[in-house]
Order: C-alpha cells, then structure tokens, then sequence
C-alpha cells in the first residue's frame, strides 16, 4: 500500500420527498353524457385531470375504474403515460353495466417514484331507453281566432335509471 487516494464528487442534486399535486380531479368528459353524472355509452371512458410536481416531473398516470359497491372494475389499472386527458375504447368483456354506478381514479407518479391519487365524482351508465307510456283519454283540441290549443295527459313513461329529464310532444 503506497498511500494513493482518488476522490470525486457529483453535481449537486435534490432529493424530492413529496408526490405530484392534484390540480383538477378527473372529471367525466361530458362528450357520452346528456346529463351530468351520467354516461349513456357503455363501451367508453373518458376523463380529464390535472396533476402538478414542481420538482421532479410527473411520469405517469394509471388509471382505474371500478363499480360503487365493489373494489374491482371493468378498468384494474390502465397506464397511460404522461397526459392530462384519456378517452379510451373498452373490450366487450369490460363494457360498463346499464344501471350500474362507476368511480374512476387516476394516479400520478412522478419521476422519484411518488404518486398520489385523484378521484372523479360517481357516475351512472344509462344506456337504456325510457320505457313508453300513453295518452290519457280525455284530448281535447280547440280552435280560436289565433291558433290551436290541445290538452292532453299522458302517463306510464318511466326511466328506471336517470329519470325523465324533457317530454317532447309533436301535433300534425
């Protein structure tokens, strides 16, 4: 041993402790919806969110879809990489349940390894038509100087999931 030493050292660098920030929380794009909280097509989910990390960058998103009593899902965990925004088409096995209710999760992870996780409201899939109804007996159409006037009832039209949101009602 003839005493030699070799010594180097490595540019300054930090060590990030905290995960990515939720700006927005996923959100259900309303492009498959009529009626917020809802979604009529079962083969779809799209969703957009904001994460943020301001000292190391976020690297990934996954996400996840799962029914409201149970913890599994049509999605277990989808990676999608480093975007803001998802719309993605579902196999036919995973296609959402008329009439279930739904939660999405996405989860950020930054470069160090950190995630945090964000959650989008409830949604109901409503893929299905409200059931007819009819006419009540009792029409009565009116002519005046002016116009038409038709009363008339109806009853019987019912939508199991979302409700009936508008009646329209056409007269030739």
């Amino acid at each position: 041993n003839v005493g030699l030493q070799i010594r180097g050292h490595s540019a300054p660098f930090s060590v990030d402790k905290t995960p990515p920030e939720v700006l927005e929380m996923p959100k259900l794009s309303m492009q498959f919806s009529l009626k917020p909280g809802t979604q009529y097509d079962r083969s779809v989910i799209s969703l957009g969110w904001r994460f943020e990390d301001p000292e190391s960058p976020v690297s990934s998103h996954s996400i996840s879809v799962r029914t409201h009593h149970d913890s599994q899902g049509p999605v277990d965990s989808l990676l999608v990489g480093d975007v803001a925004q998802v719309t993605t088409t579902l196999s036919e096995a995973s296609h959402l349940k008329d009439g279930n209710r739904y939660v999405a999760s996405v989860t950020a992870c930054n470069a160090g390894g950190l995630c945090s996780t964000g959650e989008a409201p409830e949604f109901l899939v409503d893929a299905s038509a409200p059931h007819l109804g009819g006419f009540v007996d009792g029409l009565l159409w009116e002519n005046s100087g002016t116009g038409s006037v038709v009363h008339l009832s109806w009853g019987g039209f019912d939508d199991a999931h979302s409700g009936i949101a508008v009646y329209y009602i056409m007269v030739s």
